[in-house]
């Protein structure tokens, strides 16, 4: 499960911004950090369902960039932030990414 306080918790911040994806309420992001820097950014897209089916929902995104300096997103959604923040890791190693920056 995810929760506002369980990701302030785990230093995700909040954002209010006008630059975010259509009906989104906010963006929480984290920086995940590596011995040389930024390994990736985790965003995490709140979406407000209350009157629909009376749950607070969540879509992950991520950059990472691969060898050749390109860079790939990749999205989905997000139910539980272990497994989230798990998957997103997971990834990272079987693309063979490199830190951000």
């Amino acid at each position: 499960m995810i929760t506002q306080q369980l990701l302030q918790e785990r230093d995700y911040r909040r954002y209010y911004t006008t630059y975010i994806k259509p009906n989104a309420q906010a963006l929480w992001q984290k920086r995940v950090w590596s011995e040389s820097g930024t390994r990736y950014f985790i965003d995490l897209y709140e979406y407000d369902l209350r009157l629909l089916n009376n749950t607070i929902s969540y879509e992950c995104d991520v950059q990472f960039k691969q060898a050749d300096g390109a860079y790939l997103n990749i999205s989905f959604s997000a139910r539980d932030l272990d497994e989230t923040e798990a998957k997103v890791e997971e990834l990272f190693q079987t693309l063979g990414c490199m830190d951000y920056d």
